[in-house]
């Protein structure tokens, strides 16, 4: 035999492998996990590290996506040595469970153009999304942990709440928004009283919330007030007669900070003309002859004060009285031995209409000498009853006849009581069968 070689050719080819994508879980809202690939049919004790060109693990899952799955793709990847064979894997998005609300919105109360906000604390797995609610109605654009309302008005009042997101939903407790508006107090009309006479008014309000209402004068004359329920009192004095007055009622309601509101009305006082009040002087005595200056006074309480008119009512013949000033003058005739007068002095001032006042005193008016007014015997004496000058002294003198010439003798001295009268008894009378007796000035 002949033996020819001929070379011949040993093909190597590629090793099949097999890339698999790892399928993968997570919660809703977290983001991706690292996407992983697990490969089979490495030989000669090969690893990932040898291939020329890994293949590239994607899905489409963000972190936004909702649960459920979503597969990974593996795509490229070359080697010289092994032949790729790519297995998708698959992303399993399970549901989070329900945020946990840490801090509620609250209930408030504005007043009318206030602003109020809602504010609400959270805590859960993922993105945490915010919808609020406005009696359970979606409000458009409020999607954050806060909710401002500005210019509040009543149309804003209600119950306001919040759904919180992560796949899974909570929503809170509903908080109440009151929106607080002014009180209104009604019109007041135009008062008119006299001056020293008490004048009330009530006035009234209404508040749209019905809440506790405070009364106060925010403008009024001097004395006025008015009570919590609203009722103004006031007595005008004399000096704040004629006059006219405004009067401004303030109102608030209980809102942080109160609302209010006011209205204000007049009051036209009228002047009352007041009676003077008349001072007469106490009892008087005056010898005949002398002439008495006393004086009668008046006070007007008027204001301004009225101007005041004295005049005798009744009076002695001779007596006058100054009509400006009141003075009394008065001369009893010497004729006039005794004599007690009542004596009326009135006033009367210029108001309209005009008023006075009358009152009365005694004037006594006594002669020169003391008078015997009577003789009374009494168990053998006489008493003598005398009139005279208070605090004048006379002598008594008697005779036992009234021919002339008389002998008048001085049995005895008295001195004039305050009230003009004085008695003088003779213990000697009993010795004489007659006697006359007399009063002179020593």
């Amino acid at each position: 035999y002949t033996i020819s070689f001929v070379d011949g050719t040993l093909t190597v080819n590629k090793a099949p492998l097999t890339a698999s994508a790892d399928n993968q879980s997570r919660v809703y809202g977290q983001a991706n996990p690292a996407l992983t690939i697990s490969y089979s049919g490495f030989v000669n004790a090969d690893t990932a590290a040898v291939i020329d060109v890994p293949p590239v693990a994607s899905t489409t899952a963000t972190a936004a996506s909702n649960a459920g799955t979503y597969p990974i793709t593996l795509s490229g990847g070359s080697d010289d040595n092994y032949a790729l064979t790519l297995v998708d894997g698959t992303l399993t998005v399970t549901a989070a469970p329900p945020p946990t609300i840490t801090g509620q919105p609250q209930n408030l109360t504005v007043n009318l153009g206030g602003t109020a906000q809602f504010n609400v604390t959270a805590t859960g797995a993922g993105i945490l999304i915010y919808q609020w609610l406005f009696n359970d109605n979606p409000i458009a654009g409020a999607t954050t942990t806060s909710l401002v309302i500005s210019n509040a008005q009543p149309s804003n009042a209600g119950t306001y709440s919040v759904v919180v997101d992560n796949g899974s939903q909570t929503t809170s407790t509903g908080a109440v928004l009151k929106v607080n508006q002014p009180p209104t107090l009604a019109a007041i009309p135009n008062k008119t009283v006299n001056e020293l006479t008490t004048l009330t008014v009530a006035v009234s309000a209404t508040d749209p919330e019905a809440g506790p209402l405070t009364y106060q004068l925010t403008q009024a004359p001097a004395g006025a007030a008015i009570n919590a329920t609203g009722v103004v009192s006031w007595t005008p004095t004399e000096a704040q007669g004629p006059s006219t007055n405004t009067f401004t009622v303030q109102v608030a309601d209980n809102g942080t900070p109160p609302l209010t509101d006011s209205k204000s009305f007049t009051v036209v006082v009228n002047e009352v003309n007041s009676a003077p009040v008349l001072t007469v002087p106490a009892p008087q005595t005056v010898r005949v002859g002398a002439t008495m200056t006393i004086t009668s006074t008046a006070a007007d309480t008027d204001i301004p004060a009225n101007l005041l008119t004295f005049s005798l009512v009744s009076a002695p013949t001779g007596m006058v009285i100054n009509s400006t000033t009141g003075v009394v003058t008065w001369t009893p005739p010497v004729s006039e031995q005794s004599s007690t007068n009542i004596v009326t002095v009135r006033v009367t001032d210029n108001g309209q209409p005009p008023l006075s006042d009358t009152k009365s005193f005694t004037v006594t008016a006594v002669g020169v000498g003391q008078r015997i007014t009577a003789i009374q015997p009494t168990n053998g004496v006489i008493v003598l009853t005398l009139e005279g000058i208070p605090g004048e002294t006379y002598h008594i003198q008697a005779s036992p006849t009234l021919n002339p010439p008389i002998p008048w003798s001085v049995i005895g001295t008295n001195i004039v009581g305050t009230d003009a009268m004085s008695q003088f008894i003779d213990t000697d009378a009993s010795l004489y069968p007659i006697r006359f007796y007399r009063s002179v000035k020593p």
